[in-house]
């Protein structure tokens, strides 16, 4: 690879592939609940981010250098339209494009600052979704019911176990 930000668009691939198969896992019989897959994903994502400071680099390289950011953009954007075009019913992919860079904005600021004695991972969390699902306009019926899901879920725990299923899973491609 010529730079880092090679090996990064390389990796997200598998990385968004293997991060949304761990997502629908930990779903199951919710999987076909689109607000809290969204949910599910972003607060998961932050925990693997948060448990190295390699990975928080990665994830920071991915949403700000030319290439990999594009390759964020184009991914996550026809994903963001499936998710939230309930809420957005006269948006077309276009603007789908331009929210995912106003939300993968949000995504990196929020996994830039590594959590706190007073910004813990729960308040992350809450924050980041709260900030993005304004964005598309989620209802706040919806909000609560996302941030009640993921308060339930063990992401320390979900964090390390996709760390070694991701490893795995790159080591086998």
């Amino acid at each position: 690879f010529k730079s880092k930000e090679n090996v990064v668009c390389q990796l997200l691939g598998y990385v968004f592939e293997y991060q949304f198969s761990k997502v629908k896992e930990i779903l199951k019989e919710k999987a076909n609940d689109k607000i809290l897959f969204y949910a599910t994903e972003m607060a998961l994502q932050i925990n693997v981010a948060e448990s190295s400071e390699h990975l928080r680099e990665m994830y920071n390289v991915s949403y700000s250098m030319p290439n990999s950011s594009q390759v964020v953009f184009n991914t996550i954007t026809t994903k963001l339209e499936d998710i939230f075009k309930e809420f957005l019913p006269q948006a077309e992919k276009k603007d789908f494009y331009e929210l995912e860079i106003a939300s993968a904005g949000v995504m990196r600021n929020f996994i830039s600052v590594p959590c706190d004695v007073y910004f813990t991972i729960e308040r992350k969390i809450k924050r980041l979704l709260e900030t993005t699902f304004l964005i598309y306009r989620v209802p706040q019926s919806k909000i609560d019911e996302a941030l009640n899901f993921v308060s339930t879920l063990n992401f320390e725990k979900l964090a390390s176990e996709t760390l070694k299923g991701m490893n795995s899973y790159i080591e086998n491609r």
